[in-house]
């Protein structure tokens, strides 16, 4: 067994900031983290218990990084893009318009239904949503980081289990 499997916690989170930050697709790794822990830990439950935060934590560090890089950083090159896309222009300014009044409810909602979290993130840094309100929107994304941990520690039961050949 390992020793001290609580030193990979941190370099979980910064893998998981990074990679959604460049809007690279995480779900896999999420998954391999819950079987991960399970397997460290001899133990569905703990093994859900310690990748949960790690997933949430990394996922919507990454969500915010990539929010502030898009609002500070890259905010004329991702409006530039929205606007040479007719179809997107037009979809852009109807959420706009809905951010204005109810920008955490919105960003609640979508990141329920399985966005693609860097570039959502991207979009939604220059839009006029505030950054705590974004930040507020994104606690749904605890359903999502228990699902993937769940998938995992549920692989770990499967591959562990005296009939799983």
């Amino acid at each position: 067994m390992v020793k001290h499997p609580n030193k990979a916690v941190g370099y979980a989170i910064l893998l998981l900031t990074v990679l959604v930050s460049m809007s690279i697709p995480v779900s896999y790794i999420m998954i391999a983290l819950g079987f991960a822990y399970s397997k460290v830990y001899g133990s569905q439950l703990t093994g859900f218990l310690v990748s949960m935060p790690i997933i949430f934590i990394g996922a919507v560090s990454g969500e915010m990084l990539a929010f502030l890089l898009s609002r500070f950083l890259f905010k004329d090159i991702i409006k530039s893009q929205i606007k040479h896309s007719e179809w997107l222009n037009k979809k852009f300014i109807i959420a706009d318009d809905i951010i204005k009044d109810e920008g955490k409810l919105f960003v609640f909602l979508i990141k329920l239904a399985c966005t693609p979290a860097g570039l959502f993130s991207y979009i939604m840094g220059v839009s006029c949503i505030s950054f705590f309100d974004f930040a507020i929107g994104n606690i749904s994304y605890l359903f999502w980081a228990s699902s993937l941990s769940f998938i995992g520690c549920s692989m770990f039961s499967v591959v562990d289990s005296p009939s799983g050949n």
